[in-house]
């Protein structure tokens, strides 16, 4: 369940999202497939119609969903949601990606982002931003 408000004076936009563990654990089990052509056609059949707004959440909100993860669950996550952003409407993150989010734990963790990785995130995104976020 998801509530926001927009402001149309000054075009602001307030989310209020609740990350849902089942939809998070259903986006581990398909990016473990890497069947990414048929991402657009499973997320309409599989996940809430607000689940894009978990790519505006900030750091605090997905620590705690993120701080229990494993590091194998992570990297399928940091999948999913680099190929989530270019390929469905509406799911850009930007500098709040929660790709960015993912590296800064695993970094923090002792186990940053392998090099292969990094350029697996960077051949299949145009976000500027991932996988470490903005400069300052």
């Amino acid at each position: 369940m998801s509530l926001g408000s927009w402001n149309p004076v000054d075009g602001s936009e307030s989310l209020i999202y609740q990350i849902d563990s089942e939809v998070i654990a259903q986006c581990v089990v398909f990016a473990s497939t890497g069947n990414w052509t048929a991402l657009p056609a499973w997320e309409k059949a599989s996940l809430p119609g607000n689940a894009c707004q978990m790519m505006k959440l900030d750091a605090t909100q997905w620590q705690p969903a993120l701080e229990q993860l494993d590091e194998s669950t992570l990297l399928n996550l940091v999948r999913f949601f680099t190929a989530a952003e270019q390929q469905l409407p509406h799911w850009h993150g930007g500098d709040k990606s929660p790709v960015i989010w993912i590296a800064r734990l695993l970094k923090k963790r002792g186990t940053p982002l392998s090099r292969d990785m990094v350029l697996w995130i960077k051949g299949n995104s145009d976000n500027r931003f991932l996988p470490n976020g903005p400069i300052l």
